[in-house]
């Protein structure tokens, strides 16, 4: 970490830690759009979308638009375009904000991701910024897709269904505690990533980062098996496949 309380970590580029955490969460929710009956697929590119710029040297370059997720589904809503973006609420772009208000980095970064990809150039389509602070809150847009997904899987599962309100309480808590762990798991490997690199020689005295992490990740099992064990007994007799990318989601 290259600050006192070693949050560079969590969003640091190098080592690819960082993207693979990006990765758990698209595969998660690309794995969530199948449930409820969307094709879904992962980096796809959007043309409308691809935009050109002038860049420092006065060339002219080209930016393509690279979404993590596209999800084709029925006719009134046939196409959604969804972005996982990371924000840490505490960086300096965003920390006076996120001070005054609860999940202010999180929207900040949607409203950034409607700025680059505007819903007028895709008529017909639309983005859901899948926008998560560091720490754990999601953006408002996020939610809303999780709470689609589950109506979807209500309308064709008579087993949620039969439940009411509360088979879909079950299930928005079981995919919340999916995609916290996966997030918690992905800071955890970056903060450990971190240490390795560093060596423990370069903290000041002891810093207990070591049992920081193991403490986290404890937590993220503990939560896991709190919400799991929740929604097997709500949703007890669904069977839903594993993601084929479980290794790095749960």
């Amino acid at each position: 970490p290259l600050n006192a309380d070693g949050f560079h970590a969590l969003v640091c580029q190098v080592g690819g830690l960082v993207i693979r955490r990006h990765h758990s969460l698209r595969d998660a929710f690309a794995w969530m759009g199948r449930q409820a009956g969307f094709v879904a697929r992962t980096e796809v590119y959007e043309p409308a979308w691809t935009r050109a710029r002038t860049n420092a040297q006065g060339e002219l370059e080209v930016e393509q638009a690279r979404l993590g997720n596209r999800f084709e589904g029925p006719s009134s809503d046939p196409l959604i375009y969804g972005d996982v973006v990371v924000t840490h609420p505490e960086g300096s772009a965003c920390l006076h904000k996120a001070a005054d208000s609860d999940g202010a980095a999180a929207a900040e970064a949607a409203a950034d991701e409607h700025r680059r990809y505007p819903a007028w150039a895709l008529p017909g389509g639309r983005l859901i910024p899948f926008s998560v602070e560091t720490f754990g809150r999601w953006g408002k847009e996020a939610w809303d897709f999780l709470r689609i997904a589950d109506d979807a899987v209500a309308e064709n599962n008579p087993q949620v269904a039969c439940r009411g309100h509360w088979g879909k309480v079950g299930l928005l808590n079981a995919r919340h505690t999916r995609l916290s762990v996966a997030l918690q798991k992905g800071n955890a490997k970056c903060l450990l990533q971190a240490g390795r690199v560093r060596g423990f020689a370069d903290f000041v005295g002891d810093s207990d980062w070591e049992d920081d992490v193991e403490d986290l990740l404890r937590e993220a099992a503990a939560t896991a098996g709190f919400g799991g064990s929740q929604a097997f007994e709500s949703l007890s007799l669904i069977h839903i496949s594993e993601p084929t990318r479980q290794a790095e989601i749960s």
